[in-house]
């Protein structure tokens, strides 16, 4: 599942899920309607953004580990400050900052799944 508002966002993020052989279960651009979309659709991965007009992933966050505390999450964000990387850490989830690239996304999806090599450039050849 995708919580993120810009549609730029979806699109990458939906080719590379497919690429990798994983298909969306569902977009959310509402950061107020994340959680219920969560419970309805139960994904596999969450792939929030940090950044809504109506609140922000890491209230988002906090609120899904308090409801689901072995949900897999992806966050990204433009916000690469050590406070907000250390944040999402402290609340288990990986982070992407944005912009990112194909290889270093699909290498967190990967990674999150277990599915990473030892040698990162394996998953690629």
């Amino acid at each position: 599942m995708i919580a993120d508002d810009n549609p730029l966002v979806h699109n990458l993020v939906s080719a590379q899920v497919a690429f990798l052989g994983h298909e969306i279960a569902g977009v959310e651009t509402n950061g107020k309607n994340v959680l219920a979309t969560y419970r309805r659709l139960n994904p596999d991965l969450l792939i929030l953004d940090i950044s809504f007009e109506d609140t922000d992933g890491l209230t988002i966050l906090r609120q899904l580990r308090a409801a689901h505390p072995t949900a897999k999450v992806l966050v990204l964000s433009a916000n690469d400050q050590k406070e907000t990387r250390a944040t999402v850490m402290a609340l288990k989830a990986s982070f992407l900052a944005k912009p990112f690239s194909t290889t270093d996304f699909q290498s967190a999806i990967l990674k999150i799944f277990g599915q990473l090599p030892n040698n990162s450039a394996e998953a690629f050849k």
